[in-house]
């Protein structure tokens, strides 16, 4: 998704999709295309003044994958780059589950020293 292309990005995930970004709260679980793509439209991968999506490691079994990845956002000049591992669900060419998880605080400690503790890489909309 280094291309930050939302549409394509959407294309890739069903109608019933479940993301879930583990250190986030429960509530903030995604479900549903659309839900889906007015979060991401708002995401640094999309917003961010370039974007680099790196996967480092991917395994499959059956319908699941599994991969590692290194996740980079440019933001004001500066690459916040999150190391992050998950899987995904595809049945029928669709992303129907997908599960992140990373390490909030290292992200958070970096960038509140970066940019100060008031930064949230979530644009506004």
């Amino acid at each position: 998704q280094s291309q930050r292309d939302l549409a394509a990005m959407c294309e890739l995930v069903a109608d019933d999709v479940v993301y879930i970004n583990e250190p986030l709260p429960p509530e903030r679980t995604i479900r549903g295309r659309e839900e889906f793509r007015r979060a991401f439209a708002k995401s640094p991968c999309i917003t961010g003044e370039e974007a680099e999506l790196r996967v480092l490691q991917l395994a499959q079994n059956g319908d699941t994958v599994f991969v590692e990845r290194l996740d980079g956002f440019k933001v004001e000049g500066v690459w916040v780059r999150i190391p992050i591992c998950g899987y995904l669900v595809v049945r029928a060419g669709k992303v129907v589950f997908w599960k992140d998880y990373w390490d909030y605080a290292k992200y958070k400690a970096f960038t509140t020293a970066s940019f100060g503790p008031a930064l949230s890489l979530l644009k506004k909309q």
